[in-house]
Order: C-alpha cells, then structure tokens, then sequence
C-alpha cells in the first residue's frame, strides 16, 4: 500500500517542494518509462519517477495537491529527496535518516547510487526506525550511515532524476487540435487506447509475479550442472591398462630394497604396498619398500626407475612416488546410460569375469544432492529458484553407483567399464603366496569407484 509522502519548501524556490517519503518499485522488461507509467495509474499516485537504463525502478508518490486540482499541482515543481540523496553515493550502500518534526522521522537508504524499495519512507517512531535499519544490515553487509540535513536549492540544481512527473489522464496527453478533429481521428483514439489498456494489463500480470519467476528453473540448473560436469575426470579402459601396465613395471628388488609385504586386505590392514590415487593429468602412485642386509640409501637411490622419485619413511621402510601421465577425459551426463542400459549391459559383463576376482560390489544407484539453484535479481537480492514445470532433460540430476573390485592385480585388465567411470583409488599389496588361483595371487588388488547413471 503506498503511504502519502510528506512536503516541505524548499529553500530559495517558491514553487518548489521537495517530497519525503516514495514508493519504489521494480519495473521489468522494455520500455521502462512507459510501463513506470502504467504502474503509476495502477497505484492511483499523483506524480512518479520513471524508471531508465540507470535505475530499473519506478517512484511513486500521492501527493495531496493544496487546491484540489490537478492543475493547481502542475503549477508546483516537485523533487524527490530520495534521489538527491542516492545521486550524490554512486557506489556502496548508505542510509540516513532526518526528523521531520510532527510528521515522524524519515529513513532513506541506497545501494549503488539507486534508492533500495522500501527504505524511503516516514515513520512515525524510533523503534520502527531502529527495526527497519536492523533488516537493512542483515541484508547487506557493508552499509554506511551518513549524516543528512533538509534539501536545499543548490542541491536540487542539475539533478533532473529527481524531478517527479504529474500522472495525467488519457484526455490530458491528448493535444487540442486532435479533440477538435475527434471525429477524424476517432478511430485512432480507440485504438489507442485498447492498446494501451493491453500493455497495461501485461505489466500487472509480469509484476504480479514472483521474481523468482523471472528466472528459469530449467536454465539454472541446468547452467549448475554445466560447471559440476567440468571437475569430473572420468577414466577408460585404455587409461586403466596405462596405469596398471605402470604398476607392473615396479621391480620387486631396488638396490636391496625388497617391495613390502602385508597381510590380506580382507583382515582390515589399512596399509598398502602400493596406493595410486588420480589427479586431473593422471595418476600418483608410492610404492613401500624394505631394507635388506645388502641395501642402502645410496643403492636404493641409484636403483630406483627413472621415472619415480625416492624418498625414506626410516632406516628400514622407503618409497617411490611415481606420475603416470593419463589422459582422463570430462564427465558429458547427458551421455550417461540409463539404470535399464546397466542392468542389462554392463552387469552382465561384471557378472561374466566374477569368477577372476575375489569379491565384487556394485551398489544401486543413488541420487546426486544438488542445492537448489540461486540468482540474483537486479535489486541484489539473492533468490532460491524451486521447479514449478516439466524438466528439461538438460536439468535432470544425474545418479551414481559405487563399486570395488578385490582380486589379482592381473584381473583388473578385464575390468567393465561405461564411459562414465571415475576410478577412485586402486591399492595393490603383496603377500606370500605359493599356490596362486585365477582369483588369488601375490598382488592381490583394491579398485574402488563410481559410475554415473540417468
């Protein structure tokens, strides 16, 4: 509901009166001046500001014009003092407030040099005031209170803006010549008019409107996935035997230096002779060794493949790390098959090398939590967008599922793969082992991952 704004002269100018309190409101879509015009008569205000390329929003004041007549308020020159006060702060966000003696204490604030909705207004005690400034601050972070005095001329001189506009009717903006020629241009008038009712009746219903529903869901999300699709690295098989083939050239001896031994994963030991984990250029790879009576440092240094690095745990443990340069390509989601698709395509693939591994898990696949998409609207304030129509196929969240693979190091050469497969992890240990099976042997393997599903 608009409030009535409070006057007072201004200094120096007869004729001019500056206006204490506005409605402001967001004017969306083109031709702002005319629908700042529209929403004008809408709100039955007297007088208005109209919105430009510089501000996206309208002010609107009912002014009570002395005389009782429209023309006797034409004949008064009216400037807003919340515009003198936002055009002089082109950046950051200030508010101050002015006592108007009886008529209350009036607050105005502004962000980047445009008067923010809602805080150009008199009210009428302090502790309104104070609750309207403690909103304020919540809502930005960096507001600045200024001191203000009542406007005076000098100020008002040169600042265009802040002039209001008398709302006229229809048979006002009509000239005289065009009512003495009504017959001949009837027609048009009509025309006119209808489309000017139209236009009308389209901007209540944009601005009767949610903001959030200037925004499309679909387009959001989907702009969201875009982004989170581009930090996921998903691995082929190519890129699998590339890593393992790396894994395979690891001696067994370095200069004395023996590859560790453990225990079965299967008991719990945390600790791997080998642990390869993946990078956005490839794979990390350290490997654990220990000394023999022949080994050293130095021979352990000179041993090691060139293509690693060497480093010591103590004077009996020591490592290799070792890059191995991957190509790994980018998750495409729309890509990704469908739960059908891996149930009868991939699953029976697993199910066909089961017998070369240990143990094999493949979980169901479960949702991807996304947060709900947020934007931004022109008056800075943040909005979480909710899906109120059908769903693009481009925002569809996609799913995951996780699967590990223990058995041979020598088994993984056969592993399945989708094109969505992200290999997180793959761990080797050693063990004693004198009779290997197709599903056991002296490497035995831990490979976990994740696949992405429609």
């Amino acid at each position: 509901m608009m409030r009535s704004s409070t006057l007072r002269q201004l200094n120096g100018g007869a004729k001019d009166w500056v206006v204490y309190g506005m409605a402001w409101e967001h004017v969306a879509g083109a031709r702002p001046e005319r629908r700042s015009l529209q929403r004008a008569k809408a709100q039955k205000a007297t007088h208005f500001i109209a919105a430009h390329e510089g501000s996206a929003a309208t002010g609107l004041a009912r002014l009570a014009l002395g005389l009782g007549t429209a023309k006797a308020g034409a004949q008064r020159r009216y400037i807003s003092a919340g515009v003198l006060f936002a055009s002089t702060r082109p950046k950051g966000v200030y508010f101050g407030q002015l006592d108007l003696q009886e008529d209350g204490i009036w607050l105005i604030a502004s962000h980047d040099g445009v008067v923010i909705p809602g805080y150009d207004v008199v009210l009428d005690d302090v502790a309104r005031v104070e609750e309207a400034v403690s909103k304020l601050n919540a809502r930005y972070a960096d507001t600045q209170r200024v001191d203000i005095t009542p406007a005076t001329s000098n100020e008002a001189q040169g600042v265009l803006q802040a002039r209001l506009t008398l709302v006229k009717s229809s048979s006002q903006l009509i000239p005289t010549w065009m009512k003495v020629a009504a017959g001949v241009l009837l027609a048009y008038g009509l025309y006119s008019e209808g489309r000017s009712l139209w236009d009308e009746y389209q901007a209540e219903q944009e601005l009767a409107q949610n903001p959030a529903q200037h925004f499309d869901f679909n387009v959001e999300r989907a702009k969201q996935l875009d982004a989170w699709q581009t930090k996921i690295h998903v691995d082929s098989p190519h890129g699998l035997r590339a890593v393992l083939h790396h894994i395979g050239k690891l001696p067994l001896d370095v200069g004395g230096w023996l590859l560790s031994t453990g225990v079965s994963m299967a008991a719990g030991v945390s600790a791997q002779t080998i642990q390869c984990r993946p990078d956005s250029s490839g794979w990390n790879c350290t490997a654990l060794y220990s000394r023999t009576l022949r080994g050293t440092n130095e021979s352990f240094k000179q041993s090691a493949p060139p293509w690693c690095s060497v480093g010591w745990i103590d004077l009996q443990k020591a490592q290799l790390k070792c890059h191995i340069e991957v190509v790994r390509g980018t998750l495409d989601r729309m890509a990704t098959e469908q739960a059908d698709a891996i149930n009868l395509g991939f699953i029976p693939q697993v199910q066909r090398v089961m017998s070369a591994f240990r143990e094999v898990k493949v979980d169901p696949a479960v949702a991807i939590p996304f947060d709900s998409p947020v934007v931004v609207n022109q008056r800075g304030d943040r909005i979480i967008l909710t899906q109120n129509g059908p769903e693009n196929p481009r925002a569809h969240v996609p799913g995951k599922q996780s699967f590990a693979y223990y058995g041979p190091l020598r088994s993984l050469t056969v592993l399945p793969m989708t094109s969505a497969t992200v290999i997180k992890s793959i761990d080797v240990q050693r063990v004693d082992l004198t009779d290997p099976t197709l599903s056991t042997s002296a490497l035995r393997a831990e490979l976990k991952g994740e696949m992405y599903v429609q």
